[in-house]
């Protein structure tokens, strides 16, 4: 049957065979059931219907008798605060891409309900702020939107501003009403004013892209300090990180993962750094970071809880802090922003952890940007902290039976913060009360002698050293001399923005200068870098998960430039300009604009003095996440200047004159030295780029430093130089792709592994493998044939002659007399001497003493002798009989 194709400029004809025309009704019929097969949709919801009936604001906490309206084991605001919305009609609707939007500016700005989310009739759907992240505010009160998937308003609900009670919604009333539902409990997923269902009611779901969680994968390239152990340094190593986690570590001189080999070259980073696991503080109070130093310009004190009385600090430190994070309305409410300041001044050191965070507005910061060690982090949440005075009737219970229990991770306490002996008496509490446990992080411990040290020692306690601190305040610092001698794991921190350094890499710069100049060099390099890498990791019990550089441990990374060929000294001496790239959970937080934008296209520029950085502190899918940094830092510098005089800490080291102005004049934290960190370590001088001059500006993935034609990332994965325009990648077929990636290296089409020359391309194949190839691609290498693929002793034509298969060796032509003529064409099969009678006398003619009847055949261009044998005529109808068969088939494939 014909029919026709519309061609680009005519129309062609073309036949449909009987089997293409069965193929297609068959099709055509399946198709036909799957269209019959479809659902209707579900009725959508129309703009009178769906409503919503109740909104919680203010649920009770744990501690307060509060319920866990949702189930899912927290009870409080961040979890249980919700919207009910309702479906009062007799059909089931869809609210699939419906908007709840919120007009408060706290948490998530919306809410659009995912897909297949489906009312049934005369039930309710209930979105939990776990869920939808959007928080209801009691100073401010709110109010509440509900549009459909067209963006018509289909609900308005509010509450006022200082009006909602505990555990009291607002709500359809029984006449109808939205009010304030007094002296009635919450009921979310039923009617009002009836008894609740319980947590088995229907919960909704929000779409949003989630941007605070790495599911990608990359490979950053440079030097490795695993901080494994003091010599496991790869010089040229790579790291493949994938979903947050390191999945593999090697260098270019071993094998690539095959799981490396995936992935693309534009997600190859060649740092040209010094790679090191992220630092982790050990010490702080981040929610009042963005105060600066206090230049309190007196003698120190003797302990903690005299400068707390101070005056001085009522109007530098505590009254700014009330001002600018207090949720009052003469307050600025400017928590939240506080604390994401006090993260990127952390990741501008190189600080992936932190220690010390608020307590409120948790959900705001504590999922994204630096891991914070108190909260939630490696499915566990087992820290404890104690920042105020130990008192003599203090027990301690949950720290006594998280003990005994084994869930307890760490206990970083404030202990012996002073220098006198009413310090150190802090600690006899601790012995006499039974809390001198194995989990135990002393912070500080400025008070404490041998004896103490020895005692903590003894049960494995952990000490948290910040000398910054101590010498500012008491002009002495912790013995830690003691403390290493009793064998304490001492980590390194500098506690808070009055008092201290802004991260740990600007810390390490007062320790290393305490190390050299008073303690004679105690510790090394390595133990040093230990102090803010391993040995933090180690107190909060996280080595299994971060704290060094292997397979299957967070990927938590610092990358710097090289400034010092020992790499635990670059780490000592590295300040702000050389913070290159900063990871958490992989994913970018903080670096230089070159190698973020690698990984990040959304971030902002942040500017110092003579060189710039970026960050991103703006995450969708959390709650309040939505300011950039440079909005955060105007918003509280406001603030302050409405309480203060004195600027507005700064996020940088390296440019804040005023830090080291303070430092320089403090008479505690000189106290007849000559601490002058400036000179030691911040006096360089920075290119254009923002750079220490005379470092070579040469990160990149896809260029071609040495200009040999091949990428830098090629060169990496082929391990060639690519800085050596003489170290070229091997190419043999001359494809573009070095030998070492190339799955065919000879270019033949057979891959490496399945080729049997793989480095010759006129062959491929060797049945036998007898070094010969069954045959030749081409005759211009230097390969010869073999004439017996499968090695069974039989030469393939013969084989073929005799019909067995020249590919098997265990397909051997039958031979009863053995004389290497099959018995198929040996007309003498049981006579080892004869096989052939072209005379057909039915003599044989080859064992030289011929019969005398047997005449020896001269052919002749008349010679009939070998149209008269039957083998002549069989081997003709065969090769006819193909020739039609084959003519038949190329004719077959023509009309279709």
């Amino acid at each position: 049957m014909a029919t026709w194709t519309l061609g680009m400029d005519r129309l062609k004809p073309f036949r449909i065979s009987r089997q293409d025309m069965k193929w297609f009704t068959t099709v055509l019929a399946v198709a036909m059931f799957a269209v019959i097969s479809i659902p209707l949709p579900t009725i959508q919801a129309q703009t009178d219907d769906v409503h919503i009936t109740e909104i919680l604001v203010s649920p009770n906490n744990e501690d307060y008798g509060g319920n866990d309206w949702n189930g899912d084991g927290t009870i409080g605001a961040e979890s249980d605060q919700f919207i009910e919305i309702f479906n009062p009609t007799d059909v089931e609707m869809d609210l699939s891409g419906w908007v709840i939007e919120h007009t408060n500016n706290k948490g998530a700005k919306n809410c659009t309900l995912s897909s297949q989310t489906i009312i049934q009739p005369q039930e309710y759907l209930v979105l939990y702020r776990s869920e939808t992240l959007i928080e209801f505010n009691f100073f401010d009160g709110d109010t509440v939107h509900l549009f459909n998937s067209q963006g018509n308003l289909i609900d308005t609900v509010s509450y006022p501003s200082d009006d909602s009670d505990w555990d009291t919604p607002y709500g359809i009333n029984q006449a109808g009403e939205w009010s304030k539902l007094a002296n009635i409990t919450p009921t979310p997923g039923g009617p009002n004013h009836q008894s609740w269902v319980g947590v088995n009611h229907q919960h909704g779901s929000c779409e949003r892209s989630i941007d605070h969680i790495q599911d990608e994968s990359y490979i950053l390239s440079g030097k490795i300090v695993t901080m494994l152990e003091q010599d496991e340094i790869i010089e040229n190593g790579h790291l493949l990180i994938e979903d947050g986690i390191i999945t593999a570590i090697w260098s270019t001189q071993d094998p690539t993962p095959e799981q490396a080999l995936t992935i693309p070259e534009s997600m190859w980073i060649n740092t040209n750094g010094v790679i090191y696991p992220g630092l982790i503080d050990a010490h702080n109070h981040a929610h009042y970071n963005f105060i600066p130093l206090w230049d309190h310009g007196g003698d120190g004190w003797s302990n903690r809880y005299q400068w707390q009385g101070d005056s001085g600090y009522k109007s530098a430190v505590s009254t700014v802090k009330g001002r600018v994070t207090g949720g009052s309305s003469t307050q600025c409410d400017l928590n939240a922003e506080g604390m994401k300041f006090a993260e990127v001044r952390s990741l501008a050191g190189g600080a992936t952890s932190i220690q010390g965070s608020s307590t409120s507005d948790r959900s705001s910061f504590d999922s994204i940007l630096a891991r914070n060690v108190e909260y939630y982090n490696f499915g566990r949440d087992n820290v404890h902290t104690k920042v105020t005075e130990i008192e003599s009737d203090y027990e301690g219970n949950h720290i006594k039976s998280g003990n005994a229990s084994g869930n307890l991770n760490a206990w970083y306490l404030h202990l012996a913060e002073g220098i006198d002996e009413s310090s150190r008496q802090e600690f006899d509490v601790l012995v006499q009360n039974n809390l001198l446990v194995g989990e135990l992080v002393v912070i500080h411990g400025t008070g404490l002698t041998e004896t103490e040290f020895n005692a903590l020692g003894a049960v494995g306690a952990d000490l948290v050293w910040s000398p910054i601190s101590n010498l500012l305040l008491y002009g002495e610092t912790t013995n830690v001399a003691a403390a290493k001698q009793a064998g304490m794991n001492i980590a390194l921190a500098p506690d808070w923005s009055p008092s201290g350094a802004k991260n740990p890499l600007h810390e390490l710069k007062v320790a290393d200068w305490w190390n050299k100049n008073e303690l004679n060099s105690l510790f090394s390099n390595y133990e040093l870098v230990e102090m803010v890498t391993t040995n933090p990791a180690a107190s909060a019990n996280w080595l299994m998960e971060t704290g060094s550089l292997q397979v299957g441990l967070a990927a938590d990374i610092l990358v710097l430039e090289e400034v010092h060929q020992d790499p635990y000294r670059n780490l000592i001496e590295a300040i702000d300009p050389d913070v290159k790239l900063v990871i958490v959970a992989g994913l970018p937080v903080f670096g230089d604009e070159l190698l973020f934008s690698q990984l990040d296209n959304e971030y902002e520029i942040l500017q110092a003095p003579g060189y710039q950085k970026v960050v991103d502190v703006t995450y969708e899918t959390i709650s309040g996440a939505h300011k950039e940094m440079n909005q955060i830092i105007q918003e509280i510098s406001d603030c302050m200047a409405t309480v203060t005089a004195t600027p507005m800490e700064k996020w940088y080291t390296y440019g804040d004159q005023r830090y080291f102005s303070v430092l320089n004049g403090s008479n505690t934290f000189q106290k007849n030295r000559n601490i002058d960190l400036w000179s030691d370590y911040y006096d360089i001088s920075l290119d254009e780029n923002g750079k220490r001059t005379g470092l070579s500006n040469t990160t990149s993935t896809s260029g071609d430093m040495d200009g040999d034609g091949w990428t830098n990332t090629v060169e990496i994965l082929c391990g060639t130089g690519q800085n050596d325009s003489d170290s070229i990648p091997k190419d043999l077929d001359g494809d573009g792709k070095c030998d070492a990636l190339d799955d065919d290296v000879d270019g033949d089409g057979y891959a490496n592994d399945v080729d049997a020359f793989p480095q010759d391309d006129s062959a491929a194949v060797d049945t036998d493998f007898d070094g010969l190839p069954d045959q030749l691609i081409h005759e211009n290498g230097s390969l010869f044939e073999d004439i017996d693929d499968d090695g069974d002793g039989w030469a393939d034509d013969v084989e073929s002659i005799c019909q067995t298969d020249p590919m098997s060796n265990k397909s051997v032509p039958t031979d009863r007399d053995g004389d290497q003529i099959c018995d198929g064409i040996d007309l003498f099969p049981d006579d080892s001497t004869e096989w052939e009678d072209l005379d057909g006398d039915g003599f044989g003619d080859n064992n030289g003493s011929k019969s005398s009847d047997d005449t020896t055949i001269q052919l002749s261009s008349n010679d009939d002798s070998i149209t008269g044998n039957p083998l002549f005529w069989v081997a003709g109808i065969i090769m006819l009989v193909s020739t039609i068969m084959l003519t038949m088939l190329i004719l077959s494939y023509r009309e279709k």
